[in-house]
């Protein structure tokens, strides 16, 4: 998947599946725009979208977008000043996983694992941890204590804590993304929580 410049509006229409529309604002009174924001995914149905329907858009036009949208994964609707949040969570988070699933493997070919065994079982770690999270809906941390860590996270030394740590801070750097980051990209100046109380029986590092 990769991304192609014209200035052609009919090249853009020919070699696109799918175009959302919108006038300018001031060209149109009370214009039904919605702001969307989505992620790579949404290719193999299993992308994450968020919308906000904006100041003239109803609770119809919302519903329709949704069921569109439901089509290649999860959609739900939030408040505007959310979305930028999301763009730094969903919206960036296959390329940590994609991050996350590339030190996997690379600590199984250190082992001796062939390359491409290595992703596959990192890959597939990684859909059932995934699916194992949303089907039972508990912390993710519980499911992290109910999995032995040993093998490969002891001998290749895997800290969670550093792995969520770095995890969050890419997060918070994504551009707009509520508490702000340092003009650097080095450090934060705020933070948000991803989720509203700890698990209680979380171990330190």
């Amino acid at each position: 998947m990769g991304v192609n410049l014209t200035t052609s509006n009919k090249e853009t229409a020919n070699k696109s599946d799918v175009l959302f529309l919108a006038k300018l604002l001031q060209y149109r009174p009370a214009p039904k725009v919605m702001r969307c924001m989505t992620n790579t995914p949404v290719v193999v149905r299993e992308g994450a979208t968020v919308y906000a329907t904006g100041t003239h858009a109803d609770v119809e036009d919302g519903k329709l977008l949704e069921q569109l949208m439901a089509s290649v994964g999860f959609c739900t609707e939030v408040e505007e000043d959310l979305i930028d949040a999301v763009t730094g969570l969903s919206g960036s988070g296959p390329a940590y996983a994609f991050t996350a699933l590339d030190a996997l493997a690379d600590g199984g070919v250190k082992m001796g694992l062939p390359r491409r065994l290595a992703v596959r079982l990192g890959a597939q770690a990684l859909l059932g941890a995934a699916k194992m999270l949303l089907d039972s809906e508990q912390h993710p941390g519980q499911l992290k204590d109910n999995v032995e860590l040993q093998s490969l996270a002891d001998q290749e030394k895997i800290s969670p804590a550093a792995i969520k740590k770095t995890t969050l801070d890419q997060v918070l750097q994504q551009p707009g993304v509520a508490g702000g980051v340092a003009t650097t990209g080095v450090g934060t100046k705020g933070g948000i929580s991803l989720f509203n109380n700890k698990h209680p029986g979380a171990k330190k590092s």
